[in-house]
């Protein structure tokens, strides 16, 4: 596998930590950006993200604060309302006093200061009565049941869900105000992570273990987003493209072994599986390409290396086969060698098939234990006394 390790930022190189050729480990730094813009950015963005923070706790402090006053309020209700209550019983019980003396004033039953003296309680009494109620109508300003039912389009039957509904409605500054610090949270959040994002993205590092197979920038230059700074390759496992005759495509099945063989290690066999079957052909070559996975761990196969291939389909017992040398001409699956027959040459036309590693599978025309001349056939014509030199 492959990657190309990009740079998501624009920026100037500080130091690029490895060369093409080196191994590298999975995140393993390579490259680092200049990080003075972005160090200066996060810390900015991070103080903004800090007072957000402070100012969501003093919303919230503050919420806090508002419910407890509707707490305080409503029992200063419940006070108030006593006190009404209270002051109408002792103004009732000195109206009839005063009714009382009023009547034996007439008729002096009572002297005109001790009348006097209960028409200033009785009067008295009505002023507290009434400055208590218009206490009372103030404080419960917001916390009728009619405010209740404005509000909430109805009046709930339990009292517990009468104070929650008071609270919400007598906090409505106060949480809109913690809403609004919370968006700007977000928002102060979302930058913060934005620029930690972008200064994390100067350090560049190797998403597996492989080879650096292409370098195409230098320390202190300047790059802008999407720059092509390596390449990372990793060989542990390679993939052989192969070209399949479409005659023998029938026979390949996924798993099958195949034999490899490259120029630079000629007396070495790699071995692998195919991993891949194309369903469609190349309708020029006639062929199907499949691929055919390889163990590597030793690197010593390279992208790009030209290889032969043998996949063993089936077996077939007791077949001829012939060196390639032996063939003078061949045109389709008709080829002309030369047999040794009494000690002269003869020309003979074969049928041919396979050519399997260094040997042509041989279909017609020649019989088991017939002589065939590998080495000088090109000067022969027929019917030449050969010597045969073993």
């Amino acid at each position: 596998k492959k990657v190309k390790i990009v740079s998501r930022i624009s920026g100037r190189i500080n130091k690029i930590y490895t060369n093409t050729g080196e191994y590298v480990r999975r995140n393993q730094l390579l490259c680092k950006l200049d990080t003075k813009l972005f160090v200066l950015d996060l810390n900015k963005k991070m103080a903004s993200y800090n007072q957000a923070k402070s100012k969501v706790n003093l919303a919230s402090t503050k919420l806090q604060d508002a419910k407890k006053k509707v707490e305080r309020a409503i029992k200063l209700i419940k006070r108030s309302e006593y006190e009404v209550k209270e002051k109408m019983m002792i103004v009732e019980n000195l109206k009839i006093v005063f009714n009382r003396h009023k009547r034996l004033f007439k008729i002096g039953g009572v002297s005109k200061e001790k009348y006097e003296t209960v028409e200033l309680s009785y009067n008295t009494a009505i002023i507290n009565y009434n400055r208590a109620k218009k206490k009372f109508e103030a404080d419960v300003i917001g916390y009728r049941n009619s405010d209740i039912k404005k509000h909430l389009g109805y009046v709930p039957e339990t009292y517990a869900k009468k104070i929650k509904i008071l609270k919400e409605m007598n906090t409505k500054i106060e949480r809109s105000e913690l809403k609004v610090q919370k968006a700007n949270l977000k928002i102060a959040k979302n930058a913060y992570d934005t620029s930690k994002s972008y200064l994390e993205e100067c350090y560049l590092h190797s998403p597996f273990n492989g080879i650096i197979s292409i370098k195409k920038t230098e320390n202190g230059e300047n790059i802008s987003s999407n720059t092509h700074i390596l390449s990372v390759i990793n060989i542990d496992k390679v993939y052989a493209k192969l070209n399949i005759n479409e005659k023998d495509i029938g026979n390949v099945r996924l798993g099958m072994q195949v034999k490899i063989k490259v120029d630079t290690f000629p007396n070495k066999i790699f071995i692998g599986k195919v991993k891949l079957i194309e369903p469609t052909i190349d309708e020029k070559a006639r062929t199907f390409t499949i691929k055919a996975i390889i163990n590597n761990t030793k690197h010593k196969l390279k992208p790009g290396m030209f290889l032969r291939c043998n996949i063993l389909t089936k077996t077939k017992n007791h077949i001829i086969t012939i060196p390639k040398s032996s063939i003078v001409s061949k045109e389709g699956n008709k080829a002309e060698i030369f047999i040794i027959k009494s000690g002269r040459s003869y020309k003979k036309v074969i049928k041919i098939g396979r050519e399997i590693d260094e040997q042509i599978e041989v279909l017609s025309g020649l019989s088991n234990g017939e002589k065939v001349v590998v080495k000088g056939n090109k000067e022969l014509y027929g019917g030449e006394r050969v010597i045969i030199k073993k």
